[in-house]
């Protein structure tokens, strides 16, 4: 039958320090955490130029031609410079497809269906250009009572910046929306 998802990395380098970022997430999430810290708007805004800044220039990792479905989030990015291309994904419980942590990314071609809450998620600083997607019937969480969870086909949310191109969003009673700060505008 075939492997149902596929996953393509490019750049070697790349691989191999996202591993290690990972390998290093893993294992802080068990340690106990004593410290927190807080930053301003203005702070933030400096981190994100200065994060967009350091890898930017990097090879995008691609993850292109995958088939998700179900589980609580299809496809996330965290602080990634990526091409999410070409995949389907459905039956999810959150989002279909999360962008999010300052990532900056290209998101096209791909089918989102059936997700409950929110179809494609760009948020918390990252800058997303989402062009020639379909998503249908993104369905409301009401008992989640969140607003932002009401079936919306495409999301910015919490000061991320959203190109929209030509998306076909159908059967999402929230359609698309930007809120806390994010900006959608639309390619010419």
């Amino acid at each position: 039958m075939g492997d149902l998802r596929t996953l393509t990395r490019r750049g070697a380098p790349r691989a191999i320090a996202t591993l290690a970022a990972v390998a290093g997430l893993m294992a802080a999430a068990w340690l106990p955490a004593s410290a927190s810290a807080r930053f301003t708007d203005h702070e933030a805004n400096i981190s994100v130029r200065v994060a967009h800044h350091f890898w930017h220039h990097l090879a995008p990792s691609v993850v292109e031609d995958c088939t998700v479905v179900g589980g609580r989030e299809g496809i996330v990015t965290h602080f990634t410079n990526a091409h999410v291309e070409d995949n389907r994904v459905s039956g999810t419980s959150l989002r279909g497809l999360t962008l999010t942590e300052m990532s900056m990314a290209m998101v096209e071609g791909n089918e989102v269906t059936d997700a409950l809450g929110v179809g494609i998620f760009c948020g918390d600083y990252s800058e997303c250009e989402i062009d020639d997607n379909s998503v249908h019937g993104i369905r409301p969480d009401r008992a989640s009572g969140d607003t932002t969870r009401m079936g919306v086909g495409i999301l910015a949310h919490y000061n991320a910046k959203a190109v929209l191109g030509d998306n076909e969003v159908s059967d999402s009673p929230g359609g698309t929306r930007a809120v806390l700060g994010a900006e959608i505008s639309r390619s010419d």
